[in-house]
């Protein structure tokens, strides 16, 4: 792949490659959130080798997932087109799909190529040192089509991509709740903490990597006693103020199958237990009001703890 994208580079030659660009950086707030709650930091424009020391880091802890789905959900979407942009993912400045010509179609343009260049150099055996002149001759083969010929169907070949790969993953998540319908109603499932909204917390259930959703008024009361949980987004946490319960995103927790929607495709789970408790998070300003929760351990004074300490001046 990446030997054809450089013959035909110094060709000068355009063919459809797989191009895959820079991550922008202003779609890492996931990222960093599963990052810090692993107990680790990136910088503000992480290089590829960040990103690989990061997976290295939490490699084995029970964070390592919901990092490695936050780093692949930070990448931007590969496709195809003539523009020498690289590959991202693979470091790689040139890169064309080449090997599978029987079910891909940008590798049956890149053989087509290949063919006017090896007719044009005897089957490879005549390669001038100099490879202007060759490059025009290539160019002007009716095998390879011109630029704006390229980016249409670039643009087409991505598109059918995606189709292709929604349809796969529309099948893959309704034969997956199918089958918890089936087989695994009231069953209890090791699960990870994969993102927390206002009003709840998805978990995404191990191994069969589907999500669900838990409304914050139905996350469980730590030690039987009832708790509000609150949330914060920014953190990705999740938190009992009375307890100090929390929950952050990577978090393992132990989930059971409540009930499976197959018409709306919506999978309904309660957590049974989690090993995770600490004292809540300090919600950030622009995330609710700055005021206090409550309780002692957030400053709140109470009438009968302020006659205490106005008996305890008198004596």
């Amino acid at each position: 792949n990446e030997a054809v994208g450089r013959l035909f580079a110094k060709l000068e030659v355009p063919v459809l490659r797989r191009t895959h660009p820079d991550p922008r950086w202003g779609d890492m707030q996931q990222l960093r959130i599963a990052a810090r709650n692993a107990g680790m930091d990136i910088p503000e424009e992480p290089t590829r080798h960040d990103l690989q020391r990061l997976l290295d880091a939490v490699k084995g802890k029970p964070q390592s997932r919901a990092v490695s789905y936050a780093v692949l959900r930070t990448l931007t979407k590969a496709t195809y087109a003539p523009a020498m942009v690289g590959h991202y993912a693979l470091a790689s400045r040139h890169y064309v799909h080449f090997t599978s010509p029987i079910r891909r179609f940008p590798d049956l343009t890149a053989h087509r190529a290949l063919d006017a260049f090896l007719d044009r150099t005897d089957n490879g055996q005549d390669v001038p040192k100099k490879f202007g002149g060759l490059g025009r001759k290539v160019r002007a083969d009716e095998r390879c089509p011109k630029i704006d010929v390229l980016e249409d169907l670039g643009d087409h070949c991505s598109e059918t991509e995606d189709n292709a790969e929604a349809a796969e993953r529309s099948l893959r998540e309704f034969l997956i709740l199918q089958l918890l319908s089936e087989k695994f109603m009231g069953a209890e499932l090791d699960a990870s903490v994969a993102g927390v909204s206002t009003t709840a917390v998805a978990v995404a259930v191990q191994p069969f990597l589907v999500e669900g959703w838990i409304g914050l008024d139905n996350l469980p009361e730590p030690e039987g006693r009832p708790d509000r949980w609150s949330s914060d987004p920014a953190l990705g946490r999740a938190w009992a103020p009375r307890s100090g319960w929390m929950l952050a995103v990577g978090d393992p927790v132990r989930v059971r199958v409540e009930s499976v929607d197959l018409s709306s495709r919506t999978l309904t789970v309660s957590i049974v237990s989690t090993p995770r408790t600490g004292a809540p998070p300090k919600p950030k300003s622009d995330f609710g009001s700055n005021r206090p929760l409550g309780g002692k351990q957030y400053g709140k004074s109470t009438k009968r703890g302020e006659r205490r300490r106005q008996s305890r001046r008198r004596r």
